[in-house]
Formats: C-alpha cells, structure tokens, sequence
C-alpha cells in the first residue's frame, strides 16, 4: 500500500497511472491532516507527500508521522516543485527518506521507489534480527539464573538478591527474613526409591514454595537438597510464620502418587537482618538454626536464638 498526500488531484492521478505496472494499492488524500488520519489507521508500507497543501503542510506531517508510535517507521518521499536548498533540509529534518521534484519523471519515481522500499525491508530484517537476539539474551539471562531441575533460582541470584536486599536494609532499614530449608533424609529417599523419585521430590517442594510466598520474596536451590528463601520486608515473626506454614502444607502433601508411601518432611533455619550484621551473617544464623533443627529430630522449625 502506498499512501499519497497531495492537494492536486491530477498529480494523485499521474502518480497513480506510473505506479499501475506495479500493481500498487494506492490510498490518497488531499491534505497533511487527512493524510496522517490514513497513515494512522491503514500503516502503508510508504507515503508519498507534497510539500504545500492547505491546512497542514507536508513538511509539518511528515514531523508528526515521525513522531506517532504507529507510523514513525514509514519511510516517506516529499514531491515538491519547490526544492531549493531550505526545502530540502526541512524535509530530511523532519525524517524524509527521499525527495522528488515536480513534475514527477517515472523511472525516477521507480527509481526512489525501490530505493524506499530496500531501506524499509534493511530496516526490518534488522529489527527483526534484534528482537530475535534480545530473546535469545533473556533466554541466557533466565538460565543463568534458574536452577534447571526445580525452576528456582540458583545460589548466584541468591546471593546477588541478598547484596539487593542487605543493602536496602542499610540504607532505609527494611527488614529481611531469611530460611534455609532442608529436606530431611534425601539420601535415603534416593537410595530407596531412586533419583528420579528425588527429583520428583525436589521438583514438589519448589511448587509448594513458590505457591505459598510472595512476588517479592526469593526462593532459590542451594545445595543438592537445601534451598534458600529471602523475605524482603519482613521481621523475624513473620518470616517464622511462614516457615510453619510451609512446615505443614510439605507435611501433607503427597509428592509422588504411586508411591504413597512416601513422606517428605523438611527441617528450616530462620534469621533476620540485624543492624549490626556484616553481609552474610543471617544466612550462617539461619544455618546454624537448621543445624539445630536436624540435630534435635528433624522436621521442626528452628529460631535462631544468642
């Protein structure tokens, strides 16, 4: 579709009757106004624009086609008889890819035509390419991150949320939770029933997880069967709160159905940030917890208390 804003309806004609071998859907209006209506609502693949029209000029449209979200990329072509040096600055200034002088000579039209047409497509195929590279950048950047069994996070976003969250604490004072969990006797559960019933496991614990908390907070594999949380925003009472929470919906939940027998339970650290701790020291709080919790039995929540 080609789109021609000109007054000068033989001129639209002329223009028409060139491009006919081309078999060109040609769309016209008589003015700068109407022409950006079109622009707008039909996206030509290339606009053809006269200079002096009444109301709003060629040089004013082709500024504001520039300018509109849904239109800037159109490549336009200002045909003018008037096409002295200041003319053709303010076209190209204003995001003219071309200009013809009136009246207008068809192999120079095809000509600039095609040309138009070879930087649009150049212009796609190199958005295009872009976009596909960007994709495949937060793809790289997701499995960077992400544990590939579980779909959590992994220990280095882990710790780069908890340098984000110590320093916020520092600087405005926001609390921060923090729970190691650990899953109670995953050797044996390996050796009994095998690892894919491990990961079946491991997969089952992250669902309940990530059902059970926050957008904000940060759940992430640390170790083979330890996993981290980080609860921005929240104090010893309530980051505790939600270890019980999940103390119980892991207690019952069935994680593999053909093998019923199967009971998972886990042992949990809890800590939070303290105005007087040096980076990681709520993470080796909550560790010591969890070392507590499997030292007095396992499957319990432990506090860290001095």
């Amino acid at each position: 579709r080609i789109l021609i804003v000109d007054d000068d309806s033989n001129e639209i004609d002329l223009i028409s009757e060139i491009l006919a071998p081309l078999h060109c859907h040609i769309i016209s209006a008589p003015n700068g106004e109407e022409g950006l209506f079109i622009a707008v609502k039909d996206r030509p693949e290339l606009i053809l624009m006269d200079v002096i029209m009444p109301g709003v000029g060629g040089i004013a449209a082709c500024k504001r086609l520039n300018e509109h979200p849904l239109t800037k990329d159109i490549p336009i072509i200002i045909i003018s008889a008037n096409s002295t040096i200041q003319t053709l600055s303010q076209a190209f200034q204003v995001g003219a890819v071309d200009f013809i002088r009136k009246p207008v000579e068809p192999l120079e039209l095809q000509v600039r035509l095609d040309a138009a047409f070879r930087q649009r497509n150049t212009i796609d195929e190199l958005k295009k390419t872009q976009k596909d590279l960007d994709e495949k950048n937060q793809k790289l950047e997701t499995l960077s991150i992400t544990d590939s069994l579980t779909g959590v996070y992994n220990r280095r976003h882990f710790d780069y949320q908890f340098n984000h969250s110590f320093s916020l604490y520092k600087r405005y004072k926001i609390p921060v939770g923090c729970i190691i969990i650990d899953i109670d006797n995953f050797k044996q559960i390996n050796d009994t029933y095998g690892h894919r019933v491990g990961d079946q496991v491991l997969i089952g614990l992250c669902r309940i997880i990530k059902s059970s908390i926050r957008d904000a907070d940060i759940v992430a594999r640390l170790g083979v069967e330890e996993f981290g949380l980080l609860t921005p925003n929240c104090n010893e009472s309530s980051t505790s709160g939600l270890a019980k929470r999940l103390e119980t919906l892991i207690r019952a939940s069935l994680f593999v159905p053909e093998h019923d027998d199967l009971k998972v339970t886990v042992s949990q650290g809890v800590s939070e940030l303290f105005e007087t701790d040096q980076y990681d020291e709520v993470i080796k709080r909550a560790d010591q917890a969890l070392y507590k919790a499997k030292a007095d039995g396992k499957n319990q929540v432990i506090i860290w208390t001095p």
